[in-house]
């Protein structure tokens, strides 16, 4: 199902009323209040920054430090996209920074704006756009100047798919080939991103259906893991309340075949929902926000928040392995995760009513745990409360990722760096819902 469409929206909208009742405190705004510029059919580049003469290069490189990393040079270009609420719905503007660090400025309304709550997608230098009330998807092009241009689109209403095609629902493997899972016929659709058609080849996962169930097959930048020829996908289910199955599972395919290779799934832990995969090639299954809400603070009998394991080389869940991340922080919720850039620990949540002030949600104490010696180490630089989703994204060589302040209408996100250890490096942040970050070039 594509997040764009409102049963996604009104999901997580149940977590946050779940949320502020057991906070016990009302909603509220953060009296932000930016104003639009007028649009055309093209986006120029959103400059940002102190250099705003800066002149987008045609290269793209990225230009090596004297650490061995890779930074920005003048040449990068980010996708950096912002969702003003309106009413029970919201409006999405596509923005173009050149810089993705502490000197960048966005106006979320400066981009061409796009209907709904969209998550594009960036690859290959360029951006897709998914239709919010139709089955289609839009590749635009990016100009040296920034400009962005509508191309060409693909449908997948021919092959009988109703939903919006969001970042959720997909997953690129190459310059010629893509994956659209269309989880209410438990089918992927392979189309080529290149010509932006459809190749005609499908696969199902009928072993994937649940009586009474929907099912959820989790392909965002954060859920989707790759390793070598093989894509491991979380898999959840929900009913018509939206409410979830405690369980953690994988659909695994094997991208030169475009065939299921397995699909895995393990009771010991609940809500499957995001993934990283260490240094050491080990893929570790997270469980979410609403998940830890649903199934520790708010249930009758709580049940750990807690991570699993598929070992480097595997295709099972390892038996010996279970992560309890209720009892590390003393016996509370918890969700994740966020790794550090060298993959060797991760940041992840933990439920603490007491750090709710004001209007602000951010009741998620953020820690951080080290893989490499099995113990939490305090969270160093900006360790402020997360308050939704722990979402993350890769540009180039660099991990970040978005923290959303949830108020009534999401109006704060603030965007962070996880340059390796426990550091949490504060960029910058705008007066809006930020959804999908990517590199342009």
């Amino acid at each position: 199902m594509g997040r764009t469409r409102e049963p996604n929206v009104t999901r997580w909208g149940l977590v946050l009323a779940v949320a502020s009742a057991l906070l016990g405190t009302a909603c509220g705004d953060d009296g932000s209040d930016e104003s639009g510029a007028s649009r055309d059919g093209s986006v120029p580049l959103l400059d940002a920054g102190p250099d705003m003469d800066a002149v987008i290069g045609s290269d793209g490189g990225v230009a090596p430090q004297g650490d061995g990393s890779v930074r920005p040079t003048a040449d990068s270009l980010y996708l950096v996209p912002a969702v003003i609420e309106q009413g029970e719905s919201g409006q999405t503007y596509l923005n173009l920074s050149k810089t993705f660090d502490t000197t960048t400025v966005i106006d979320p309304k400066r981009g061409r704006e796009v209907q709904g709550w969209n998550y594009p997608l960036t690859f290959e230098g360029s951006v897709f756009v998914a239709d919010s009330s139709a089955p289609t998807l839009t590749k635009h092009s990016v100009a040296a100047d920034g400009t962005l241009k509508a191309e060409q689109t693909v449908s997948f209403a021919g092959v009988g798919v109703t939903e919006s095609p969001s970042s959720d629902v997909l997953y690129f493997v190459s310059s010629e080939k893509a994956y659209m899972f269309d989880t209410a016929s438990l089918r992927a659709i392979v189309w080529n991103p290149k010509t932006m058609t459809l190749t005609g080849k499908q696969f199902t996962f009928p072993t994937l259906a649940r009586p009474g169930l929907k099912t959820s097959v989790r392909s965002d930048p954060y859920q989707a893991v790759r390793r070598g020829n093989d894509l491991f996908l979380p898999v959840g289910w929900y009913d018509q309340n939206y409410k979830d199955r405690f369980v953690q599972a994988l659909l695994i395919i094997d991208t030169t075949t475009d065939e299921v290779r397995g699909f895995i799934e393990d009771e010991r832990c609940g809500d499957g929902f995001s993934t990283i995969k260490s240094a050491t090639d080990d893929i570790y299954v997270f469980p979410s926000a609403g998940g830890g809400l649903q199934f520790f603070v708010n249930a009758e009998t709580p049940r750990p928040s807690c991570v699993l394991r598929v070992r480097a080389g595997e295709y099972t869940f390892d038996p010996a392995f279970k992560l309890d991340l209720s009892a590390l922080v003393g016996n509370a919720a918890a969700q994740g995760a966020l790794p550090d850039k060298t993959r060797r620990g991760f940041f992840f949540g933990s439920y603490d009513k007491s750090l709710a002030v004001g209007d602000a949600k951010n009741f998620w104490r953020l820690h951080y745990y080290d893989l490499t010696t099995n113990a939490l180490q305090p969270v160093q630089g900006d360790a402020t409360a997360w308050s939704g989703a722990m979402r993350y994204y890769q540009l180039g060589d660099r991990t970040v990722a978005a923290r959303w302040t949830w108020n009534k209408s999401f109006e704060a996100t603030t965007y962070v760096e996880l340059p390796g250890g426990p550091t949490v490096t504060k960029l910058f942040s705008i007066a809006a819902a930020g959804t999908t970050i990517s590199q342009v070039r």
